[in-house]
């Protein structure tokens, strides 16, 4: 759902409960005062006059704000079938070019790469180049990146981030690098998910893994949680950077983190030495 749409929901949404609340006390107070006027003499009626035509006003009001949320949600509705249908298309198509060797289409259709991207998370690692291709060819991952440089929305940026992750193609590495120092602290976070994410599904020595995550921990830029999320992320390619970070003299910050992250490598070989 686009950012504009999500602002109109939730406007739309608060308007309705400020409306309804207004609605109650409204009908509180006249059911008081009507109430009252059983047992007091009120001379006044202007008093009643303007309570009435006031819950009038609202209910009118409420009925407009309610005739176009349905409105909203028939269209919401209607575009949520449309985009479901676009993307069994491009599901097919993509299969087609996976299974059956089909010609790799060119195109700039965001739903293709959300099809694409969710076919690469459901299927075997074992196809992970052919999903690289197929996000190169098509010219996907070039109107991505043109996406990540001018797009001023965050959350434009952060979709082009999982994309990334989800194709997993190490000749990204400077990409994210770029973006893991953006000064927007969530796409900074992503970005720095999303490299770790890459790493986790290739093979690389030890030391390649560490001059490429050491630098990047070592700028405290993140949290202690945010590094031991990375380091999960990494999968099996941590343990080089855990051991770097059990060397003497290494902030406290990271040593935590890095004792952390090791738990959730107890099961394997690797992780004897800090297992107690």
């Amino acid at each position: 759902m686009p950012v504009w749409q999500r602002i109109a929901v939730r406007t739309i949404s608060l308007l309705s409960f400020i409306g309804f609340l207004v609605l109650s006390l409204s009908l509180l107070v006249v059911t008081t005062t009507l109430a009252l006027n059983l047992f007091v003499d009120i001379k006044n009626g202007k008093i009643i006059s303007i309570i009435l035509i006031a819950v009038i006003s609202i209910s009118i009001f409420l009925f407009n704000l309610v005739f176009f949320q349905i409105l909203h949600y028939l269209g919401t509705d209607k575009q949520r079938l449309r985009y479901q249908s676009n993307k069994d298309k491009w599901l097919e198509i993509w299969n087609d070019v996976l299974w059956n060797s089909a010609a790799i289409p060119l195109t700039k259709d965001t739903i293709a790469v959300d099809a694409l991207v969710e076919m690469a998370e459901n299927i075997s690692l074992d196809y992970q180049d052919k999903f690289k291709e197929i996000y190169l060819v098509s010219g996907l991952w070039k109107n991505d990146l043109k996406i990540l440089r001018r797009s001023n929305l965050s959350e434009s940026k952060a979709q082009v981030l999982e994309h990334l992750a989800t194709i997993s193609d190490i000749s990204n590495t400077a990409i994210l690098q770029k973006e893991i120092k953006s000064s927007v602290r969530e796409i900074s976070i992503l970005a720095f998910f999303a490299l770790a994410k890459t790493y986790s599904k290739v093979d690389l020595d030890k030391e390649k893994i560490i001059e490429i995550f050491i630098p990047i921990i070592d700028s405290d830029r993140f949290s202690m949680g945010i590094i031991e999320e990375a380091l999960v992320l990494l999968g099996n390619n941590a343990e080089g950077p855990l051991y770097y970070l059990s060397r003497p003299n290494v902030r406290q910050k990271q040593i935590q983190a890095s004792l952390s992250a090791i738990g959730h490598f107890a099961n394997l070989q690797w992780a004897d030495w800090c297992i107690p």
